[in-house]
Formats: structure tokens, C-alpha cells, sequence
């Protein structure tokens, strides 16, 4: 029985050339993944380093015997993270894949519906496409920075796993064309019109918070993926 998946939508986005190698595939579209990291030792999970600011109220730790990332957010932020993955151009064919979870038990009930999961591509000077989603309520969003009306879905999906299950979170940004998915299902695939205004050869992580609250909102990643849409 196929999943439901609901939105509102208004068009498109994009992303263009980048570089490097190793090989694998995956579902949407072929991939060259350039990079890995399933947190198997200390110095591997030292790779990955906070993007931007937050201080104490955002950070990470490393949790030896599950080979996870440990994340903390307090406050409406995206606590951000990236791997040492850079593009050789402003427009690389990144796609980003982030494995992670937002904890249940350990996160009181008022926080839990706030908390999300994100990934970026094409990060830089402020510019990004953006999957995230929610797992209370899965719900989801694809936006663009700097704004743009007509690079914006959101919606819902049976493919969102609840709170305390794993999510794999997957953001293709190839040529024009920016593809979501969550667990190997496709959310949407749209086309910027004017890609030329996103400029940025990062990619990065992260566990957020839609809610100004002083409470700690608790998340863990379980492996990050880096490669090139071929």
C-alpha cells in the first residue's frame, strides 16, 4: 500500500558542478560518494565541526559504545554541523545524507513537537537548500536562503519515521534540480529559477528547535554521507 505524502507547494530549486571521488549508488539518482563517517572511533567524530555559533546551547559529544554523535539544542536555532567536504566550485552537485534521530524519552513532551532534523547543500554566506523534518507529526520542509517564494514545499509523509526511530535524511542538488527524500522516499524534487542567487560549497547537519524554549532538546546521528550527484 503506497505511503501518503500531503503538501503545499509553490515551484522549485537547484544546485550545479562539484568534485572529488569514490563510488557507490543510490536510489534517485546515481552518486559518487566522497565521504563517510559512521562515528566508529573518537578521532572520526572529532572530522565533524560545528558550523556558526550558539555556544553552550549547542554542541555535541561522541558516544563510544552506540558510534553516535551526540547533539544538544537550546533555544529556536539550528545547531549545525559540518563535514570536512568542500566543493571545487559556488555551485557544486552535492548530496548530503544524514542517518539521526530525535530522542523521545529523553526529551520533555512540551519540546518534542518543535524538534527537527535538517541537512544543507550548497551552504555558504548565508545561502542554503534546506530538508528538514519533523518527526512529531511528520512533517517536513524544502526552503531555499536567501527566501524565495517559488523555492518552498512543505507538507506531510507516512515515510517520517516518530520520535526515537532513525530517519535518513537525503538532500540531491543537481544542476537546477533539488531532490528531498526520508527513508529512501522521495518528498519532493523541484527546480530553482534562479539558482544563480544560492552560492555556497558546503554541505551540513544538524538537530534544531522551532520554539524559543530555555529546555534542552536532544538528538543523535548515526552516520553522515557526502557525495556528488552524478
Amino acid at each position: 500500500m503506497p505511503r501518503k505524502r500531503q503538501t503545499s507547494r509553490s515551484l522549485a530549486v537547484l544546485l550545479i558542478a562539484g568534485a572529488l571521488s569514490l563510488a557507490l549508488t543510490a536510489s534517485a539518482a546515481a552518486v559518487i560518494y566522497v565521504y563517510g563517517n559512521g562515528f566508529p572511533s573518537k578521532q572520526a567524530f572529532t572530522e565533524i565541526k560545528r558550523a556558526g555559533g550558539g555556544g553552550k546551547n549547542c554542541g555535541k559529544r561522541f558516544r563510544e559504545k552506540a558510534n553516535t554523535m551526540r547533539v544538544h539544542v537550546i533555544g529556536r536555532r539550528l545547531c549545525e554541523f559540518e563535514p570536512p567536504v568542500l566543493g571545487d566550485s559556488s555551485q557544486p552537485n552535492h548530496v548530503i545524507y544524514a542517518k539521526g534521530t530525535v530522542l523521545k524519552k529523553q526529551n520533555p513532551k512540551a519540546v518534542r513537537k518543535a524538534a527537527y532534523l535538517a541537512v544543507r547543500a550548497r551552504v555558504g554566506g548565508g545561502h542554503h537548500y534546506q530538508l528538514q523534518i519533523r518527526p512529531k507529526g511528520k512533517r517536513f520542509k524544502l526552503t531555499r536562503s536567501p527566501d524565495s517564494g517559488a523555492v518552498s514545499e512543505a507538507g506531510t509523509s507516512d515515510a517520517i519515521n516518530q520520535l526515537g526511530r532513525h530517519n535518513t535524511l537525503r538532500l540531491d542538488v543537481k544542476g537546477a534540480r533539488v531532490t528531498a527524500l526520508v527513508n529512501g522516499e522521495e518528498l519532493a524534487s523541484v527546480v530553482d529559477p534562479n539558482p544563480e542567487a544560492v552560492n555556497g560549497r558546503r554541505v551540513s547537519f544538524g538537530l534544531g528547535s522551532r520554539k524559543s524554549t530555555k529546555r534542552e532538546i536532544l538528538g543523535a546521528f548515526k552516520r553522515i554521507r557526502v557525495g556528488i550527484a552524478d
